[in-house]
């Protein structure tokens, strides 16, 4: 448990602060040493969490949970999913690689939106299609958190042109969502007795 603990905090750290230069080869977006480690570490600890709850062995009541494991893993591969955008901005677009310039680059918080956007919307329809609500609220919530963004964000920092382009992108992802994913009907008793 301490080195899965310490390979995750490893790989998150890695992804907030590698630019993921190769030199002397050149910069490709998630194939290049960072994005990669961090792939390979999330993979790992889901396999070592599935070896462990296959072996039998005593696993800590935490370990065993799914959702909770499932909310970890993707807590990583969310942060890794943003920073890899950032490295796309720093290495294609001329951002520094410096917090500041990266908040204050309107590029950089109108791709985030779009980012957020896209993945609550595939969280949505997946969700919707499997016929399950928690990763559906989930997207829900990264939609709001989006739109907020939006609000406090972006709007400060961006012209006329830059504001429309982001508000016509976000909403346009958000029409997909009310289409093609509305919200799962709650699991009824008979349905939770027979998935246990």
């Amino acid at each position: 448990l301490p080195a899965a603990l310490l390979a995750y905090a490893g790989a998150l750290f890695g992804a907030i602060t590698q630019r993921g230069d190769a030199l002397p080869l050149p910069y490709v977006p998630i194939v290049n040493p960072t994005d990669l480690s961090v792939l390979l570490a999330a993979a790992a600890l889901w396999h070592w969490r599935g070896q462990l709850l296959a072996a039998g062995s005593a696993v800590p009541a935490l370990l065993r949970e799914r959702r909770l494991a499932l909310a970890t893993v993707g807590a990583l591969l969310f942060a890794w999913l943003n920073t890899v955008w950032l490295r796309i901005v720093h290495h294609f677009f001329g951002v520094r690689w410096s917090g500041r310039q990266l908040f204050e680059s309107f590029l950089v918080q109108a791709g985030f939106a779009l980012l957020w956007t896209a993945t609550a919307v595939a969280l949505m329809v997946f969700a919707s299609r499997r016929g399950e609500r928690a990763p559906w609220l989930v997207g829900a919530g990264l939609l709001g958190l989006t739109v907020l963004k939006l609000a406090l964000i972006d709007l400060s920092n961006a012209g006329g042109t830059e504001r429309i382009v982001a508000f016509i992108g976000v909403g346009a992802l958000m029409l997909v969502v009310g289409y093609l994913a509305p919200l799962p009907p709650q699991a009824t008793a008979q349905d939770k007795a027979q998935a246990v």
